[in-house]
Order: structure tokens, then C-alpha cells, then sequence
């Protein structure tokens, strides 16, 4: 079981998805899921944690290849990982943004198939809805 993770200022628990416990089992849904959000978040990170994040989901090393690249611990590596990994969860958190892209992919996607359907009703309010 994963440990619970928390808001510093405020305490309240942080929701995280980790590569490798996942809550759908699917390791590759998770990396899309963090990519994406680093590309949402990624600057509101330091910029070492920015450079971690893309060495470790992004580029795919190892936490060993990380450490000894760095002079640094394993354990070290793992733990700005995480820490990071969850700063950019409560930052999806907070401001949504990714929630946000994903529902308006969702109603594009609808819209492609009510055009190749040619059911214009359709497609006219969920043109609408994007408007939104």
C-alpha cells in the first residue's frame, strides 16, 4: 500500500498516481498521465526537479543512472522524485488543468464522430459546449 502523501500547507491528503503502483494497473496510462502534467506543470517546478522528472519518466533512467550521474544517493533520487511527482499531482490538484484538457479531448472526439455521422444537431451543441 502507498503512503499517503500531504499538502504542506494545509494538510489535507494529495491524490498521486505512481508509475509503478497504479490505480488502473496500466504503467503506460501513468506515464502519459505524468508527461502530461509535467507538460502543464513542469515549470512550476525547481529546476532540478524539472531535470529529475525528465530523466526518470521521460528519458527512462534508472534511479541508479540518476544517482551516479548526480554524486547523490539512490534513496535521494527517489525521494525528489516523488516529492516531485506529487507537487505536480497538487498542482493538477488545484488549478485542474489537465481535467480540463482531457474533458475538452473527450468532446472533440464526440464531435468527430457526430460530423462522420453527419448528425449536425449533434455536432452543433457539443460545438457549443466547447465554446464554454
Amino acid at each position: 500500500m502507498k503512503p499517503a502523501l500531504y499538502n504542506q500547507r494545509s494538510g489535507s491528503p494529495v491524490k498521486q498516481i505512481s508509475l509503478t503502483e497504479s490505480e488502473g494497473g496500466d504503467p503506460v496510462k501513468d506515464l502519459t498521465t505524468v508527461a502530461l502534467l509535467f507538460d502543464f506543470y513542469g515549470p512550476l517546478l525547481t529546476p532540478r526537479q524539472q531535470a529529475l522528472i525528465q530523466a526518470y519518466f521521460l528519458e527512462d533512467l534508472s534511479l541508479a543512472e540518476i544517482a551516479d550521474n548526480d554524486g547523490v544517493s539512490r534513496q535521494a533520487v527517489h525521494d525528489l522524485i516523488k516529492r516531485s511527482e506529487a507537487a505536480l499531482h497538487e498542482y493538477e490538484e488545484r488549478l485542474g488543468f489537465l481535467r480540463e484538457y482531457r474533458e475538452r479531448q473527450e468532446r472533440l472526439s464526440r464531435l468527430e464522430e457526430a460530423l462522420d455521422r453527419q448528425d449536425l444537431a449533434a455536432a452543433r451543441a457539443l460545438l457549443e459546449e466547447l465554446k464554454t
